[in-house]
């Protein structure tokens, strides 16, 4: 059935394609184009509490500030003819101090893209081999561009654009496993996907456009190794009115998950488990922006659903809205200190209930100036759904307490851009976690006995200092 289903929809967009193509002009050929590009990218932090809010003791050296210096280089070799189009991009990643400069280290060089893509008519298009798949702004499919490594998928991607008609469609496939063993083809681990289907539409409406967007995600359960498929489906549409912008979107997840849970009804006299659940999340945002060349602003609020603690959940159904974060990007949305990234180290799941209790966040920004700007953002940071924690108190008496607020994050950069493709930005963020985190993050300290079964733990104010500094020259043009 899911074949079938995706078996549609790239027949679909090959119709569309061939209907297309029949109002086809003959397009005056051009001599093929080689370029020769590069990035040097260079990233500097001073980590005070990036991805975690840090407890203040001496007795675990892991959680004292530390200075990380990352670095990425590449080489890009693009070409373009009338039939062909080809990319590849060669990257060299490392943090400081990895590798040294006398003895041999661990390799860190690997391909970010390497594809070709055959252009039927200057319509339709076929692209194939490892390639950036980013759609709309990142919510589905980023690039993860500040991502040391980037995402990169190694997929077919059927590519339709009619301009005059102002009308994109994107219909693709792709497959992963460990090895060529013609049996097993085992993927890495469940955190990566087993096959991938995408379907992707936009359509222009003046100065309007909306888009619908639809990705199928095939995972393999480590226990049983059967493949369950989580489903999305978006529907974005995107205002313009002069200066003044408005983002929507919408999100619904449906199929199933891959992991073996098991599922306790509120006064635990009814447990059931499933390899699989069935997917119920959703996911919807607002962004309002002013946008001039000078002057960025906007408002938004964005929602991820999620489950409640004490909710009845026998029913064997995922309710929360579930991030793939090998595809996905959440650090351009909501704090640039990546809270909702992934668990870290430590924290137990005090502060990393995204993924079950959901997420809101409130937010704005602002930048003004073009050479030399300066940007500010606030990120007023919930769950969706109360979370629960049992409060010690100094008399060995306990209290649950419920929270939603997590805290509130401030994200503030300078940036000067020295010429074109070469820029530097100098960042500061800040997170002010709420009373009800503080207190849950100090319990789970002290109850697991992660600093000493007798120490006293202080978390404190998370921060963060970085600079950037990102060179992209064009080294060589040719028309040959």
């Amino acid at each position: 059935m899911k074949f079938i289903k995706f078996t549609f929809l790239a027949l679909f967009s090959i119709a569309f394609a061939g209907a297309n193509a029949q109002e086809t002009t003959e397009v005056k050929k051009s001599e093929p184009v080689f370029t020769i590009k590069a990035e040097f990218r260079t990233i500097g932090e001073y980590r005070d509490g990036y991805k975690g809010i840090l407890a203040d003791s001496i007795m675990n050296e892991k959680m004292n500030p530390n200075t990380v210096i990352r670095n990425r280089a590449r080489i890009i070799l693009e070409s373009s003819s009338d039939k062909f189009d080809s990319k590849f991009s060669f990257q060299d990643v490392r943090t400081h101090g990895m590798t040294g400069t006398a003895v041999n280290g661990a390799s860190t060089l690997s391909i970010n893209e390497a594809w070709g893509q055959y252009k039927f008519n200057d319509k339709l298009g076929l692209r194939i081999g490892r390639q950036e798949l980013n759609y709309n702004d990142g919510r589905l499919l980023s690039r993860k561009d500040y991502n040391d490594y980037g995402t990169s998928h190694d997929a077919l991607i059927l590519k339709c654009e009619n301009k005059e008609a102002k009308r994109k469609i994107d219909a693709g496939f792709a497959a992963t496993g460990f090895d060529q063993n013609f049996y097993t083809s085992a993927t890495l681990s469940d955190k990566f996907y087993k096959t991938m289907g995408l379907f992707f539409l936009e359509q222009g409406f003046g100065e309007h456009k909306a888009s619908v967007i639809y990705l199928i995600e095939e995972r393999e359960n480590t226990t049983n190794f059967r493949t369950y498929a989580k489903q999305t489906l978006g529907v974005v549409p995107e205002l313009s009115f002069g200066s003044f912008k408005a983002n929507l979107g919408f999100y619904k997840q449906f199929g199933s998950d891959n992991k073996t849970v098991t599922r306790t009804n509120a006064d635990a006299t009814v447990t059931k488990s499933t390899n699989g659940e069935k997917m119920t999340g959703m996911m919807y945002y607002a962004l309002l922006k002013y946008d001039t060349e000078k002057l960025k602003a906007g408002l938004g609020y964005d929602m991820y659903s999620g489950e409640k603690f004490d909710e009845d959940q026998t029913d064997l159904k995922n309710k929360a809205f579930t991030v793939s974060s090998d595809m996905w990007a959440l650090h351009a949305h909501h704090g640039w200190m990546d809270y909702y990234v992934a668990k870290n180290a430590g924290l137990g799941t005090a502060q990393t209930k995204f993924m079950t209790r959901g997420l809101t966040d409130m937010h704005f920004f602002g930048e003004f100036g073009t050479k030399n700007s300066i940007y500010l953002a606030g990120h007023m940071l919930g769950y969706a759904q109360e979370d629960k924690y049992t409060d010690v108190k100094a008399d060995k008496t306990t209290a649950d307490v419920t929270y939603k607020k997590v805290g509130t994050e401030i994200d503030l950069a300078l940036t000067h851009k020295f010429d074109k493709g070469m820029i530097f930005k100098l960042g500061y963020s800040i997170m002010l976690p709420g009373a009800e985190l503080l207190d849950n993050i100090d319990q789970t300290y002290e109850t697991a006995g992660f600093f000493g079964l007798d120490s006293e733990v202080d978390p404190k104010t998370a921060q963060w200092l970085y600079f950037t500094f990102s060179f992209k020259p064009t080294l060589f043009t040719t028309k040959k």
